[in-house]
C-alpha cells in the first residue's frame, strides 16, 4: 500500500510547474504597469507637495509640471495628456483616468483600468478618486 502513495506523480509534478509559470507570467507582464500607475500618483502628491498654493496655479502650470515629471520618470504608458483639468470654484480637480492593455499570450489580453486624482482645494486627500468626472459633465 505505501509503495502506490509515494508522492507526486509526473501529472501532479506537470500541473504545479504549469501553475507556478502562470503565475510568474502574470508577475511579469503585470508589475511594470502597476510600477507606473505608482508614478501617476507621485506625479499628483508632487503637485500638491511641491506647491505651497496650489490651489493658485492654473491649468498650464500644472499640465507643464506633470509633463516634466512624467518625462523625468520615463513614465511610458500614461502620457501627461491622459490629465485632465476641471476648474473648480477654488483650484483645478486634476484626475488621471486610463486602461492599460496588456498582451499575454495569443488573443488573450489584460486590461488594467486606474483612476487617480488631486484636488488642488484639498490636496491632503491626494490620489483617491472621489468625483467621477464623466457623471458630472453628463449631468
Amino acid at each position: 500500500m505505501q509503495k502506490h502513495q509515494s508522492g507526486f506523480i509526473s501529472l501532479s509534478w506537470s500541473a504545479y510547474f504549469f501553475s507556478l509559470a502562470v503565475i510568474i507570467m502574470c508577475a511579469v507582464k503585470l508589475a511594470p504597469v502597476y510600477a507606473e500607475h505608482t508614478y501617476v500618483k507621485d506625479a499628483l502628491k508632487f503637485l500638491a507637495k511641491n506647491n505651497s498654493d496650489v490651489a493658485k496655479l492654473d491649468k498650464s502650470q500644472l499640465s507643464g509640471q506633470l509633463d516634466k515629471y512624467m518625462t523625468i520618470n520615463t513614465v511610458g504608458s500614461v502620457q501627461s495628456k491622459s490629465f485632465t483639468f476641471e476648474r473648480q470654484k477654488i483650484g483645478y480637480l486634476v484626475s488621471s483616468v486610463y486602461e492599460v492593455r496588456v498582451p499575454f499570450f495569443l488573443n488573450v489580453d489584460a486590461v488594467l483600468s486606474f483612476k487617480s486624482q488631486l484636488d488642488t482645494a484639498n490636496p491632503e486627500t491626494c490620489c483617491e478618486y472621489l468625483v467621477d468626472v464623466e457623471k458630472k459633465k453628463s449631468k
